[in-house]
């Protein structure tokens, strides 16, 4: 037989009962022989056909699914420290032929799935664990939205893991210059400012961070000017299509129960809102605007304790104040919903103002304009004609009414020659037969014919 070279220290791994079907019973060992020449003499016992047939073992044992797992802190070649002889096999290898050698170094297992379940419950939103001041330098920004509009980097972590929701109200200092701008100079700024998540009180790339925050937690956010401030940009500060860099420090936030507010923060709030909902319509975002007005309103409606404080003079000041407030929030809302197309909800709205004030002119211009696109010609007009009354020296209000007027006299024209028209269809019909009218054909104007009747003789 021809010498076998051998390279490097052979190791032998026995697989499975199942998977050796001529090698007999030998237990699972992996060896490394001691020295070259002990591992001549151990193969120079068997033939090559042996060989061969155990080489085969090995590998039919390395593809076998499931041959690479082992138990976490123990190694999966063990030696039978008893050193019990097994029948000999083609192989002619046994555990007491081999030599023991080291364990090989254990590798750890994948993470189980409950592993994974439990790395959920101990992080926070979307399964991400809050991050720590020791992993705060090494931290990238966070794409939001995953297309790269909103990125989020943590500066300063946050007192516990707890952030705030939508509609909470929060304390938040927020720092924004233009991104790679030369200079650092501050184009947007507020400090320890009051603002509700949710409510667009500030822009929608900001109202999105926030409940992504902790607490006294200091963040940088860059902003793509489709969630910042668009085409049109901020008045003198900010140019349009700006991409914004911020500080954003969450001081800190709570939740609040409308209702158990006093009458002057219901006030303030509301009206606060009515204001943004004013921006957003100036700048063409009217469902934006319709979002803020109907926040205002939950502020300006009446609620239980109102009731409670009638008879109270300056009570009853604050109440008068809030629903003069109110109507022009609703009247506002009106206008938004116009421009959206709600049409009925725009009417509603407008209703809701002329119940409380019958005479409000812009609420009777407004409610005009609705009938109109709803094709009301004849309400339209009554509406505008009041507002007319109301205010004879407006000319816009004039030039409305006379164009209504025109408009009016044309349909009602328009009708009365459809009438004509179906009429005229209806009389030179051929089909249509008419069946001439008897004179005196009442029953009333019939006379008995007595004579008729004298002239039949009984049989």
């Amino acid at each position: 037989m021809s010498d076998i070279l051998i390279d490097d220290p052979i190791e032998i791994v026995q697989p499975p009962a199942s998977d050796v079907s001529d090698c007999g019973s030998v237990s699972t060992v992996s060896e490394k022989l001691a020295s070259l020449d002990s591992a001549l003499d151990l193969v120079g016992d068997c033939d090559e056909s042996a060989v061969d047939e155990k080489n085969n073992v090995f590998e039919d044992f390395e593809s076998t699914p499931g041959a690479s797992s082992f138990e976490l802190g123990k190694s999966p070649l063990t030696v039978d420290n008893e050193g019990t002889k097994q029948p000999a096999s083609s192989s002619c290898l046994n555990e007491s032929t081999v030599p023991a050698f080291d364990q090989p170094q254990v590798i750890p297992s994948a993470m189980t799935e409950s592993q994974e379940w439990e790395k959920i419950d101990e992080g926070d939103l979307n399964g991400k664990s809050a991050i720590t001041n020791d992993e705060v330098e090494e931290q990238e920004y966070e794409d939001i939205l995953g297309s790269g509009q909103i990125l989020k980097k943590v500066l300063k972590v946050g007192v516990d893991d707890i952030r705030p929701k939508r509609g909470n109200r929060v304390v938040v200092t927020v720092l924004g210059k233009l991104d790679q701008a030369d200079d650092d100079a501050y184009v947007e700024e507020y400090v320890e400012r009051e603002v509700y998540i949710g409510d667009l009180e500030i822009n929608q790339g900001l109202d999105l961070i926030l409940p992504l925050m902790c607490k006294g937690e200091t963040a940088e956010a860059v902003i793509k000017p489709r969630f910042a401030y668009g085409d049109l940009g901020l008045e003198q500060t900010i140019p349009k299509n700006a991409t914004l860099r911020y500080t954003i420090i969450l001081k800190d936030f709570y939740e609040e129960d409308s209702e158990s507010l006093s009458k002057s923060d219901r006030l303030r709030i509301g009206n606060a809102k009515r204001e943004r909902g004013n921006f957003w319509f100036v700048r063409q975002a009217y469902a934006s605007a319709v979002q803020l007005y109907r926040r205002a309103l939950e502020y300006l409606d009446e609620n239980d304790s109102d009731s409670a404080d009638q008879g109270d003079q300056e009570s009853e000041g604050l109440m008068k104040t809030i629903l003069e407030d109110r109507l022009k929030v609703n009247n506002n809302l009106a206008a938004a919903q116009f421009k959206l197309g709600a049409f009925d909800a725009a009417l509603r709205s407008v209703d809701n103002v002329l119940r409380c004030q019958p005479d409000n002119v812009k609420a009777l211009c407004r409610k005009s304009k609705i009938l109109i696109a709803l094709n009301d010609t004849d309400e339209a007009y009554s509406a505008i004609k009041k507002a007319a009354a109301l205010c004879p020296d407006d000319k816009a209000i004039a030039a409305e009414l006379s164009q209504l007027a025109s408009k009016k006299k044309a349909e009602e024209q328009r009708e009365r020659d459809l009438y004509k028209k179906m009429l005229k269809e209806h009389t030179s019909n051929p089909d249509v037969k008419q069946r001439p009218r008897e004179e005196n054909s009442s029953w009333l104007n019939r006379k008995p014919n007595f004579e008729a009747a004298s002239g039949c003789e009984e049989t």
